[in-house]
């Protein structure tokens, strides 16, 4: 009899188990991207998709503004631009974004951070938690970063010169120490070099609204990491905008 109940236990498990395995696949929102890094690295800086759109698809991310006019930050739904003179606007939902990447954002995996930890180590900690590589990671940090540097660029001219001389020509860099306030970002695996930023990409802003920007090196001194791992990517085609035949392709490691 046991034997029988054992076998009909079994029996009723691998029934269950494609509903299983789909129930947790949808717990795990897409990634949503609109645009390609290639095509914002080669100047395809026009903006296309409102930002009332882009929150369709969820909650938390980064990108840019039309004419690459600053740096974008989503959090908990609402959308930052840090323009290159420093200054943090509240985005309005009828601007338009030429790039963004953007998640409905569920962390499966919350650690506190208490003590002093680098950009590498957080990498590190993010790697470890989540082992396997093609998956893809949405991230938060909230806390106070002992030590923040990041940049902004501001809006561009056409003809668009490719992103590598934008921010080797007109990148603004800012640096500030103990400051509070939230990270975003993602981890994007190998395979989507080109249509994402591979590897590590993060933004940033100050809880007062007064600083943050693409985050270059950061120091991380106390908070709470919240961490959304996927194996889910939608992308979204631009329909009207262009894209110049030029433009230095992105890599691993890349420096944007």
């Amino acid at each position: 009899m046991r034997q029988l109940h054992l076998a009909g236990k079994l029996v009723l498990l691998a029934l269950l188990m494609p509903l299983i395995t789909a129930c947790a696949l949808k717990r795990n929102a897409a990634i949503v991207q609109f645009s390609t890094i290639n095509a914002l690295a080669a100047g395809a800086y026009d903006g296309e998709i409102p930002v009332s759109e882009l929150l369709a698809y969820g909650d938390l991310g980064l990108g840019t503004f039309d004419r690459l006019n600053g740096e974008m930050i989503v959090d908990q739904g609402r959308v930052w631009q840090v323009l290159a003179s420093g200054e943090v606007l509240e985005a309005d939902q009828a601007w338009r974004i030429p790039y963004a990447t953007i998640v409905k954002f569920k962390p499966h995996i919350k650690i506190p951070i208490i003590d002093p930890t680098h950009m590498t180590r957080l990498q590190d900690t993010i790697d470890r938690l989540v082992p396997n590589k093609r998956k893809i990671c949405a991230f938060r940090f909230k806390g106070i970063l002992s030590f923040i540097r990041t940049r902004s660029v501001p809006a561009q001219k056409p003809p668009y010169p490719p992103l590598a001389e934008v921010v080797s020509r007109d990148q603004i860099i800012f640096e500030r120490h103990e400051v509070a306030g939230v990270m975003v970002g993602f981890r994007m695996p190998g395979e989507l070099a080109g249509v994402s930023v591979p590897g590590y990409h993060m933004h940033m802003i100050a809880g007062d609204r007064r600083f943050g920007g693409h985050v270059l090196d950061v120091s991380l001194k106390e908070g709470m990491l919240e961490i959304a791992p996927t194996n889910q990517f939608m992308q979204i085609i631009p329909l009207f905008q262009e894209i110049p035949a030029r433009g230095k392709a992105v890599s691993p490691g890349d420096e944007l």
